[in-house]
């Protein structure tokens, strides 16, 4: 019989629910499967440049500005395709904006604008600290810490700030945190709230507050949004991930929301790569993604003997997606399936499987995975990654405990008739049988079925 596999991470520990994990694994729509889908690994990051002492905390490129160099603030300086640029002081995310011959960052603190030959702090009116920063049809701008007010650059010019070239978010009276933009318009998120401003050319006033467009919901801090796709995701100030559409419309689901909830950390990036769109968060337990391609699907993202995922940041160019990394000034891109994962021999992918008991026990007394067995690239013995091994543990509990691991070769090279089996499971009352399954070795993965209590014939 077949077991039903996870389709996302779901742990929940309010209720005790059962959880369910899909850890550097995604659902691939699959056309030729009954299903439908098949799980398929993430692929291994693999180095492309090494900029400065690190972490590297903002990443940045646009095509048209500066040849489409890409830029990336790596410890307390700024870089561009590798070649240091200054200093950057502040403590906070990286806000960017990127005009038409003109760059403009800041870190919560001072605003910085580079136009190709040097780099300048701006200065502000009253010298205050410049939260975040975003750029529309030739004027930066700039949000004023601690406050409702936004100000403007003249035309061209993100390093002229004039003391009256300045509006107030109206809606309500919370600080503005970030902002954002879709289009002609400008998201302004605030602490509780949110509205947005549209374009209007004129010099003197180049924006205007839409009637009627405004948020019930706030973002929960500076670099808790980012612009998708002609929209925008964000972490709400009341602990959701919501999505701006005729309102702010929640995208979460209640096990990822409890974690947000207590989690000190919340820190969110955006990528896409080969169909796949998705908006990550780094809480206190991990790094997490919502699959946005996919319903909003969260799944969990790891790189082996870290907390996190590597990445802290990402930005594209064209099909590429580069990830600044969380502890050292490494660039990282997608490799191919022969790499090990930012330098590590392993990737941890796990996912789970199972299947209810209504009433009476059962026996399981195998279980079989299918799937590209025999795709590993390493050939010496010596190498684990050359004969690999996937592991099983089950629970009988609902998710409560678990039973020792149990090991089933994988198949090496070329050994494709191969399917990993589990015997002798034992017996799983109500419940159900749930079952999680991990494979260590850095190598191609992909898992078409799960399956239970199967006569046994042929290669296995």
């Amino acid at each position: 019989m077949d077991l039903v596999i996870g389709r996302g991470t779901f742990r929940r520990e309010r209720g005790s629910f059962v959880p369910w994990r899909q850890k550097n694994c995604l659902l691939e729509p699959t056309p030729t499967d009954e299903k439908q889908y098949n799980l398929l690994s993430r692929p291994p990051l693999v180095e492309a440049y090494d900029w400065g002492e690190g972490p590297v905390y903002g990443t940045f490129q646009r095509d048209g500005l500066f040849n489409g160099d890409l830029f990336a603030v790596s410890g307390n300086e700024l870089y561009r395709d590798g070649d240091l640029i200054g200093t950057i002081e502040g403590g906070g995310p990286v806000m960017w904006a990127g005009g038409n011959a003109e760059l403009v960052l800041t870190r919560g603190t001072i605003a910085y604008s580079y136009n190709g030959i040097d780099l300048e702090a701006i200065e502000m009116p009253d010298d205050f600290n410049v939260r975040s920063v975003n750029w529309i049809a030739g004027w930066f701008f700039f949000l004023r810490d601690g406050s409702g007010r936004f100000y403007w650059s003249e035309l061209n010019d993100g390093r002229t700030v004039d003391a009256l070239s300045f509006a107030n978010a109206e809606s309500s009276q919370d600080n503005v945190l970030d902002i954002l933009k879709v289009g002609d318009l400008f998201w302004m998120l605030g602490a509780a709230s949110g509205e947005a401003w549209i374009l209007t050319g004129e010099p003197e006033l180049p924006v205007t507050r839409v009637a009627q467009r405004t948020l019930e919901r706030g973002v929960r801090d500076t670099g808790c949004a980012r612009e998708v796709e002609s929209t925008v995701f964000f972490v709400s100030n009341d602990g959701m991930v919501c999505q701006i559409q005729d309102a702010a419309v929640r995208v979460s689901e209640s096990g990822l929301e409890e974690l947000i909830e207590n989690s000190l950390l919340c820190e969110t990036f955006y990528f896409t790569y080969q169909g796949k769109a998705l908006f990550c968060l780094r809480l206190d337990g991990g790094t997490f993604g919502l699959d946005l391609s996919l319903q909003n699907q969260p799944i969990e993202l790891g790189t082996y003997g870290r907390t996190h995922w590597a990445p802290k940041c990402a930005v594209n160019i064209g099909a590429k997606v580069y990830f600044g990394d969380d502890a050292t000034g490494t660039i990282w891109t997608f490799g191919g399936e022969d790499a090990t994962d930012s330098g590590e021999t392993l990737m941890e992918r796990i996912f789970t499987a199972g299947m209810p008991v209504q009433s009476q026990p059962v026996s399981v007394f195998n279980v079989i995975v299918d799937g590209n067995t025999g795709s590993t690239k390493r050939t010496d013995p010596a190498e684990e990654a050359a004969n690999p091994v996937m592991e099983m543990r089950a629970m009988r509990d609902g998710g409560k405990t678990f039973g020792p691991w149990k090991a089933a070769r994988w198949g090496a090279q070329g050994d494709y008739g191969r399917r990993s089996r589990f015997g002798a499971c034992g017996m799983f009352a109500p419940p159900g049988f749930l079952a999680e399954f991990k494979l260590l070795p850095c190598i191609p993965l992909r898992v078409a079925s799960v399956k239970a209590n199967e006569p046994l014939s042929g290669r296995g």
